[in-house]
């Protein structure tokens, strides 16, 4: 059933990527890398990102919820859920499905690229740390002059929004 689950949120994720598939070369030239603007990306398209990205763990962890009923591995079960969502699709592509949908990318805040599993870890910690003082890391974001939360000060990372391909540039799957 987690496999089910899984390679269901890689389909819709592969589905969004496609319908916004970025121009592939970044910073410097580095091959690979979507266009990244200059832009980071605020926090009504970062916060809309991840509600999307919370109702596809929701889905997930719905799906799996029929394996037990015990409310502390329930508990647990979503945080590895939402870990290994996370992580995976920070660490592949440098952005959830909801952040595709939205136009932005996760990337290293030094050098522009796709971010490694330790600032992954990093700043799915440092989501704990944003959320605890009533969610001032987050609103940080708002006030921040480089749009930042503390989560992404702590990883080393800033969310840019990425160009777009050309329409006729883009892949589509359906």
């Amino acid at each position: 059933m987690l496999l089910i689950a899984l390679a269901a949120v890689i389909v819709v994720g592969a589905i969004l990527s496609a319908r916004s598939a970025p121009v592939v070369h970044g910073p410097a030239g580095s091959a690979g890398m979507a266009a990244l603007s200059s832009e980071n990306a605020g926090f009504r398209r970062r916060a809309v990102a991840y509600v999307i990205d919370g109702f596809f763990i929701f889905v997930i962890d719905f799906l799996l919820s029929f394996t037990n009923r015990d409310l502390m591995e329930r508990f647990l079960r979503n945080l590895f859920v939402a870990f290994g969502y996370m992580v995976l699709y920070w660490t592949t592509s440098g952005a959830t499905p909801g952040k595709k949908a939205m136009g932005v990318q996760i990337v290293d805040a030094s050098t522009g690229d796709v971010i490694g599993p330790r600032a992954a870890v990093l700043r799915w910690a440092g989501y704990f740390i944003s959320y605890v003082p009533f969610g001032f890391g987050f609103l940080n974001i708002i006030w921040d002059p480089e749009k930042r939360g503390w989560h992404d000060k702590i990883a080393g990372t800033r969310v840019v929004r990425v160009a777009e391909a050309p329409r006729e540039k883009r892949m589509v799957l359906i």
